[in-house]
């Protein structure tokens, strides 16, 4: 493969006027040049389409495409998926900015250590991107995919499970179907990431923090409790239904994802003082799946505890973390 293969790089725009040219700019000017920037307007109500054009008038580089109707996250970057070029494709959100040397670094480590996946470190930071609120820079290593999606099912943290931040090999993308964003569900990185580090041989994490996310009111991220934040139920139990057809092994991973899942929803219905009734059946889901965890040799007992208490008396152990805290 040549040393310098063709990167192409999918923004989804929808909404983001403030902060897109910001976002465009720190691609346009990555040290890495030789990309295939598609920005896909997913039917924006402002003035994105206008800039959205404006920037394929300035860089040869750039393609845009509009969808005729607006199909959510997944959509966009599935539209995207579909039109790259590239030998390797990344994920930037519209809203965000990639440290110049990003591309170059990601392009470099899938290179040397033969990575289907390259995950780099991130910041998140104030709206204005003056102030880093939290270092996400898990550490730099070499791992098997199966390695990867263990330390994914598990919850570790040492590998980020979004799909910003990376550089996927496009033939990864081709040994499976199921590797595209669902449509209609917030979470849908989660399970792209899932399915991808199962596919994968091997996956490469860069310790560096690349990527800046910017924490700005009213986005999906940071949003307040809705019908949407049910998603993450949803998209564990897509995410186990899938990675049990393709024949991934790691039952105790997956038995421990699909109680996370329960366990991040119930933490929600609690901390936005949701109704008792609405909480005891979640408690009482989450008591459910948690089971197959406690015998989870890779989970510590002071976590099996922290799962125990939360699921039995939620609302007291949310009060009395908040008083450590």
């Amino acid at each position: 493969m040549s040393q310098s293969p063709l990167i192409s790089i999918i923004v989804p725009v929808y909404n983001v006027e403030r902060y897109l040219d910001a976002c465009i700019s720190s691609i346009v000017n990555q040290t890495y040049r030789n990309l295939d920037i598609i920005i896909v307007d997913d039917v924006s109500p402002d003035h994105c389409p206008e800039l959205c054009d404006r920037w394929a008038t300035k860089d040869t580089r750039i393609r845009v495409i509009h969808r005729e109707r607006n199909g959510g996250l997944s959509a966009a970057r599935n539209s995207g998926i579909d039109a790259m070029r590239g030998a390797y494709v990344s994920f930037v959100d519209s809203d965000d900015v990639i440290a110049p040397e990003m591309i170059e670094t990601l392009v470099s480590d899938a290179l040397a250590h033969d990575a289907d996946i390259v995950s780099c470190g991130a910041n998140k930071e104030t709206e204005d991107l003056g102030t880093v609120i939290a270092p996400m820079v898990p550490p730099t290593r070499t791992l098997t995919g199966e390695q990867a999606l263990d330390e994914f099912l598990h919850c570790t943290g040492n590998i980020l499970d979004c799909a910003w931040g990376k550089l996927y090999r496009v033939t990864l993308l081709e040994r499976s179907d199921a590797l595209r964003f669902p449509i209609g569900l917030n979470s849908e990185d989660f399970y792209f990431n899932a399915i991808a580090f199962h596919l994968a041989n091997r996956v490469h994490v860069e310790g560096k923090a690349l990527y800046q996310y910017r924490m700005r009111p009213g986005s999906i991220t940071n949003g307040t409790f809705s019908q949407h934040s049910f998603d993450r139920i949803t998209i564990g139990e897509m995410i186990v239904k899938q990675l049990r057809t393709l024949g991934c092994a790691n039952t105790a991973g997956m038995a421990y994802y699909r109680m996370q899942k329960h366990y991040d929803v119930l933490f929600s219905l609690v901390r936005s003082h949701r109704p008792k009734t609405q909480i005891g059946e979640y408690a009482a889901r989450l008591r459910k799946t948690a089971g197959p965890v406690y015998r989870d040799t890779k989970v510590t007992f002071a976590r099996k505890a922290r799962i125990f208490c939360f699921s039995h008396w939620p609302r007291a152990y949310y009060a009395l973390n908040r008083r450590i805290r």
